[in-house]
């Protein structure tokens, strides 16, 4: 549980990253975000993932005006499977 933890946190710091890199200048819809973290989730970097993750549960929240490193989003997400 701890671990799925570290990747959820180390998550929404790659998809700052990437809703920086969608390159249009909005903010990521809320499938984008959904599909970044199902992907990390299930690439991590240095670890083989043995069975695969889906998210049941993901809803986009707010995100604040973007910035030089683009937008701050928040989001809930539950039930792994």
């Amino acid at each position: 549980m701890n671990l799925r933890r570290r990747y959820l946190a180390f998550g929404i710091v790659l998809m700052f990253g990437l809703s920086a890199c969608t390159g249009t200048g909005s903010e990521p819809t809320e499938a984008q975000m959904k599909e970044a973290m199902e992907y990390y989730l299930n690439h991590p970097p240095g670890v083989a993932v043995s069975d695969p993750i889906k998210i049941a549960f993901f809803k986009k929240e707010a995100c604040d005006d973007p910035t030089k490193q683009g937008f701050s989003c928040t989001f809930t997400c539950d039930g792994f499977v």
